[in-house]
């Protein structure tokens, strides 16, 4: 049994929320919302881009604690018994307990009264929400759920809620002893796990059970399937036939990086042209939903008939019959043997 491990090592370091972020701005959807609907996307957008940044300000402390750690990030836990799940930010194994981390981005102030309420100021305005305390005691409550007869060793989950943006300000001078203690500013974050560190007194794991105890959990991780799009069908504007335009993402399609698959840029771009002419020549839209851009990639037709059978391209529909050449073409630039 080691203790060699001298740094911290992230098994899972990707976030959702990015690829959330990529989607939904793949799906090009705000010339088709209405004002609401667009409202509602931008918010979102801006909303998923700050939580990202939050999460990265996080990442960031704790790659640089020089700690002996394991980190998973992003982490969604199902328990099959109960048919309860959560989706927790981070979870730090270190040699003696494991911190839970919920990360809150928010601007303004942040003040925490004697009942332990949490109230957002932010131009003057009070606001409250939800209890970033409460709602992190239910992620260690379904970890020990899920963990039940499982436990080889003395298993330790600490809630800590951190404020993940360097500017807001935090007012916990009236907070209850037990909630103004676990919930700090990114800043304080790494002075907290060696504070409480050293003040456990289980005993250290070793190298392999540490490692046994975080890669436990990342097994444990499921991924969902999202439909991006949902939300925001009730919004979409109608067409000259009187149909609203229809855009989502297969829930289960692949979501890649645009900018790393030059075909998918092609295609997106050839798209967006179409928009852009059907909009400056007040014509009626014809072209493929963005979805169709993950499909075609993987059948990757070669004719029209093979085209034909890509669901977005039915073969008497108007798509296929205006966009189908064009698609096609762009398709062999990129095909093996062919660019």
């Amino acid at each position: 049994m080691t203790k060699e491990l001298g740094k911290p090592i992230f098994l899972k370091n990707t976030c959702s929320a990015k690829e959330q972020l990529i989607a939904l701005k793949a799906l090009d959807l705000e010339d088709k919302l209405n004002t609401e609907g667009q409202k509602l996307l931008r918010d979102n957008i801006r909303n998923s881009e700050l939580g990202i940044e939050g999460e990265d300000n996080i990442a960031f402390q704790l790659k640089n604690s020089y700690m002996p750690m394991y980190i998973l990030r992003d982490v969604y836990l199902e328990d099959d018994e109960t048919k309860t799940h959560g989706q927790i930010d981070f979870l730090v194994f270190t040699r003696k307990l494991c911190f839970v981390v919920e990360s809150k981005y928010v601007t303004g102030k942040v003040s925490i009264d004697r009942k332990a309420r949490f109230i957002r100021i932010e131009k003057s305005a009070l606001k409250g929400c939800e209890s970033p305390v409460a709602q992190n005691q239910r992620h260690i409550d379904l970890i020990r759920q899920i963990r039940k007869g499982n436990e080889s060793f003395k298993e330790i989950y600490s809630s800590v809620i951190v404020f993940s943006n360097y500017e807001m300000v935090l007012d916990d001078t009236e907070a209850p002893d037990e909630v103004g203690k676990i919930v700090i500013r990114v800043d304080e974050l790494i002075r907290y796990i060696k504070d409480l560190y050293e003040k456990n007194e289980e005993w250290e794991l070793s190298d392999e059970q540490l490692k046994d105890w975080a890669e436990s959990f990342q097994h444990l991780h499921r991924n969902r399937k999202e439909d991006y799009s949902g939300i925001y069908r009730k919004y979409f504007l109608e067409t000259e036939s009187g149909d609203a335009v229809s855009e989502t993402i297969a829930p289960d399609a692949p979501v890649k990086e645009p900018e790393t698959y030059e075909l998918y840029k092609a295609l997106k771009e050839y798209r967006e042209k179409r928009i852009k002419t059907a909009n400056q020549e007040n014509k009626k839209l014809v072209v493929y939903a963005p979805e169709a851009i993950n499909e075609l990639m993987n059948v990757m037709p070669a004719t029209m008939d093979e085209l034909s059978s890509v669901k977005w391209f039915p073969g008497n529909g108007v798509v296929f019959k205006e966009c189908g050449e064009d698609v096609l073409a762009i398709i062999s630039q990129y095909r093996e043997g062919e660019k």
